[in-house]
């Protein structure tokens, strides 16, 4: 008796089963196991993202009760543990059940972490198919305080499963991380986020309105730029984010569409505070240019995605921000090494930027987990970002302020120099006039002599020697006072030369030289200043071919025409030079004087007068040279100096 009521026992119990699963069969619920909602003392919250199928609606025209009526096949699962949708502006259906596991009814809150959505529409799908909304939020309403991610109330009866739809679209790609809490959680988790914008928002004023305050004081550009780039962050977060709608501050959808606008323009406003900050215009001319095209390339794209609001508008978002890292990291690395100190500290505020983008996409991406701090780990990053740059300019004030310093002491010292060289130049020609006014006499008087024929030479010589010497400080401290500025005018060559002969007619006699030309049977006409022509660049070159020739040789000066250009070669036969002299035979710095023949001196001011100069008129100087080996005959021995001219057609 005892086995057979075991036996009818068992039987009504599967019986019972059987019925249950018949009847769950014919409803229309997401899942056989739907989420199972319990109390707890310490606190309940549940991530529901892993329960969740989605559907996409590329028409963006199925109405809840269509969606419902779909077969679950439609419908697809999340990856496991990456909940993201990408923005693509069509509506996703999300799918779901709930069960109220408890004996009593029980209220229950869903939240969403991310809260840069456009649509977010909850609807409950009774048992008789009929479709019922619960809430709706669009960017047409507004939200009050601790309202800016969504959270929708759930009523659920006892022991009651209810399955749902959400209706959503995001115009950010974002994680959909769900949440079903109870109203302490929920509370905590919305104080949360209103309380982190509000912290953001404050900090943000405040950068904004003391760098704007020092922009008004100094007129700094770098301030201005950098107060654009803060102002388009917060303004773009926050319209995006709705925090402005609790105080009465609502602009429905088209707030925004500006907000990503304003998004779409920061890195055009980041490569331009990057130009300013950095001085690329003055440091790197590719960087520059690339600051100017991302900051046009934005505005454009900021007016598309307000007109249009369409997925290429989006895409290029992501690549001008790629380029602008891109931009300041090369741009900032180069500034570092050529010893702008500020570049550190610039390229240190946008580290700690990149780093919380990396680690808030790890998180919609599922490498790390996602949270609370990882949803909003990127908007902490730029605070800290824009609070580190606000250091960084002020480093680079600083530094451009002990620049200016260095220059106005520079400057003042320059202007001592010069006017202590501008006296004694004045105060040197005139004695030396009257000395070689009375050698001159004394050499009339006691002509009668010979005897003091080469004293008088060597007088005439050191006069001379220190006339060049002066002349060459003067036309030096007369190039460095106009900026190596000189009027340049055409310049006969024919008659440079002519010159040239007749100035050094004595020299060339005293060393038994012979000076030959080519080239000049009619006029060669070069853009030069005729002043320095003469007196500087050709005197210093043909003087130095006479200096190092030796007696009975020859020096010989070739002008030749090509192609626009007129090239002047003096070479002469002489005793050369060494290689290391030839090497830093320009520079005014090193002392790269030689002993002539006959033993003459130099200055070593001549050649590198001679290459500015020749920079000066738009051509340039070659020099090359074989030195002569000891006591040993080297016929090939000597120098030639090439002075390329831009050629005036007659």
């Amino acid at each position: 008796m005892e086995i057979l009521t075991k036996n009818r026992s068992s039987m009504a119990a599967l019986t019972k089963c059987i019925v249950a699963f018949i009847l769950l069969s014919f409803q229309q619920l997401s899942y056989s196991e739907p989420i199972q909602l319990n109390i707890s003392p310490s606190g309940n919250d549940y991530l529901i993202s892993p329960k969740i199928k989605y559907y996409r609606d590329d028409t963006n025209g199925l109405t809840a009760s269509e969606v419902s009526s779909l077969k679950n096949e439609v419908f697809s699962s999340f990856p496991k543990g990456e909940y993201v949708l990408p923005a693509n502006h069509d509506i996703y259906w999300l799918k779901f059940s709930l069960r109220n596991a408890v004996n009593y009814p029980t209220t229950w809150y869903l939240n969403n972490l991310g809260t840069e959505v456009e649509l977010f529409r909850l609807y409950q799908v009774m048992p008789s198919g009929e479709v019922k909304l619960i809430s709706d939020r669009s960017l047409d309403q507004d939200v009050g305080y601790y309202e800016s991610a969504p959270n929708v109330r759930l009523d659920l009866e006892a022991q009651q499963q209810v399955e749902y739809l959400l209706q959503i679209r995001q115009f950010r790609l974002n994680a959909v991380v769900m949440h079903v809490s109870d109203q302490k959680n929920s509370e905590l988790r919305q104080r949360y986020v209103w309380g982190f914008l509000a912290l953001y928002t404050g900090c943000m004023l405040g950068l904004i309105a003391y760098n704007f305050f020092l922009f008004l004081s100094l007129k700094d550009p770098a301030y201005f730029w950098y107060v654009a780039f803060a102002a388009n962050m917060l303004l773009g977060v926050n319209f995006t984010t709705r925090f402005f709608d609790p105080i009465g501050i609502h602009f429905g959808s088209a707030g925004v569409h500006f907000g990503v606008a304003l998004l779409a323009t920061v890195p055009g406003v980041a490569a331009m505070f990057c130009r300013s900050f950095l001085k690329l215009k003055f440091q790197n001319l590719i960087a520059n240019r690339l600051a100017l095209v991302l900051f046009g390339i934005t505005i454009v794209n900021a007016f598309a995605t307000i007109l249009f609001y369409s997925q290429w508008s989006f895409a290029l978002i992501k690549i001008t921000n790629i380029l602008v890292f891109i931009l300041v990291g090369v741009s900032g690395v180069q500034a570092m090494r050529a010893g702008f100190a500020p570049a550190k500290y610039y390229l240190i505020s946008w580290g700690i930027f990149l780093v919380s983008v990396i680690y808030w996409t790890m998180g919609q991406i599922n490498l790390v987990e996602i949270s609370h701090f990882n949803a909003y780990i990127a908007i902490f990053g730029n605070m800290l970002e824009m609070m580190t740059m606000s250091l960084a300019l002020g480093r680079r004030v600083r530094a451009l302020q002990d620049e200016r310093y260095s220059a106005i002491m520079k400057a003042r010292e320059g202007e001592s120099y010069r006017r202590l060289v501008r006296i004694m130049c004045h105060d040197i020609v005139n004695p030396l006039s009257i000395i070689l006014g009375h050698i001159s006499i004394s050499r009339k008087k006691f002509q009668d002599v010979p005897k003091l024929d080469k004293v008088w030479d060597k007088l005439d010589r050191a006069g001379y020697i220190i006339s060049n010497l002066i002349d060459s400080v003067r036309d030096m401290e007369k190039q460095k006072t106009n900026g190596g500025k000189f009027e340049l005018a055409a310049v006969n060559l024919k008659d440079a030369v002519s010159h040239v002969n007749f100035v050094f007619s004595r020299k060339l006699e005293d060393k038994d030289l012979s000076l030959q030309s080519s080239g000049l049977d009619k006029d060669v006409l070069v853009m030069a200043e005729a002043h320095t022509l003469y007196n500087e660049v050709l005197s210093n070159v043909v003087s130095n071919a006479i200096k190092f020739s030796s007696p009975g040789g020859s020096i010989e000066i070739n002008v030749l025409q090509s192609s626009g250009k007129v090239r002047v070669e003096i070479r002469d036969y002489g005793m050369g030079m060494p290689e290391k002299i030839r090497q830093s035979l320009f520079d005014p710095n090193v002392a790269s004087s030689q002993i002539g023949t006959q033993d003459e001196a130099g200055t070593g001011f001549g050649m590198p007068l001679v290459f500015d100069f020749m920079k000066i008129y738009g051509g340039n100087v070659k020099v090359s040279s074989v030195e002569k080996n000891g006591d040993s005959e080297n016929e090939s021995s000597g120098t030639l100096i090439e002075l390329e001219f831009v050629s005036l057609v007659v």
